[in-house]
Parts: C-alpha cells; structure tokens; sequence
C-alpha cells in the first residue's frame, strides 16, 4: 500500500479514537499543557512513537517528518512539526546514552500508572503497524515495552491484534 494511502488510513484511526471523549489521547488533548502529568504521558507518547519508528536501527529524515506530522495532528495542532523535531533530536541523544533498555525503563518510571502505559503501548503499536506490517524488530522493541510497562507479551499481542482491526 502506497505510503500516503498508510498515513491517511491512520490518521482516520486516530481521528476515531480522538473522538471518544473516554480515551486517553482524547483526554489528553484537552489537558493544559502545562500539567506535568500532562507532560509526561505527552513526552511518553512521543517517545514510545520514536523508539518504534527506530526499531530497525535508524530514522530516516522522511520518518521524522511523517513522526513529527502525525503527532502534530493527534495534539490537535499544539505543538508545531519543528517542535516535535527537537523533541525527537533529544529523544535521538538520549537513545545513544541509555540504548533502548535504558530508554524502556525511563518511560516506565515517567508513567506510573496503568492506562498511561496502555496507551503509549498502543500508540507506539500503531505507528508500528501504519504499514500493516510488523516487522521482526518491532515486534521485539513492543514485546520489551510491554514487559518493561508490566505487561504480559500475550496482552500485547491482543492490543496489537486490536489496532490490525481497526486499521482494516
């Protein structure tokens, strides 16, 4: 499937979930920027996002793009694609410092709870699966992310199963 064909194919699928006021993301969205707990599930949202888009060793400048774009789009237009740039560059010297491991645990100890996580796990597992695909090594980085997040790698297969329905 062509890649603007994906990209629009996800951007539904977020749309939808944005729409359900329960959501995580929904909520998040109307959530003051200023609100640490705000900012750390935004940071871990980014972040998760970014590992599994660097699941196979490197991040090209049009995945970055694309990366920046859609988490543009899913906070409704708060943050610019030059900012989410930056974050991403920080994310990038982070990963070289801590390797994944390290990064894994960061995000854990940044989200306590529960939902939190859930969410991050999911949103990291769409980005993966934007191309319908998932790749061995994206498998591996969900599966060390659900453990790291304290979940089961069988709870992570269902959330993974879950996102291929409803991208069709």
């Amino acid at each position: 499937m062509p890649k603007n064909e994906t990209t629009k194919r996800a951007r539904a699928l977020l749309d939808k979930k944005l729409s359900d006021e329960s959501s995580l993301l929904a909520r998040f969205r109307k959530q003051p920027a200023d609100r640490s707990s705000a900012d750390d599930f935004f940071s871990g949202l980014v972040e998760g996002a970014f590992l599994l888009a660097t699941a196979d060793g490197e991040l090209s400048e049009e995945e970055e793009l694309t990366l920046a774009d859609t988490l543009r789009e899913v906070t409704g237009d708060q943050y610019s694609p030059d900012e989410f740039l930056a974050m991403i560059h920080d994310f990038e010297d982070a990963l070289r410092e801590d390797g994944v491991d390290g990064r894994l645990d960061a995000l854990r100890v940044s989200l306590p709870d529960e939902p939190a996580r859930r969410a991050v796990l999911a949103f990291a597992a769409l980005v993966a699966l934007c191309d319908h695909h998932l790749a061995d090594t994206e498998r591996q980085l969900l599966q060390a992310m659900a453990v790291a997040f304290g979940f089961t790698v069988e709870a992570m297969d269902g959330l993974v199963e879950e996102i291929r329905g409803e991208l069709g």
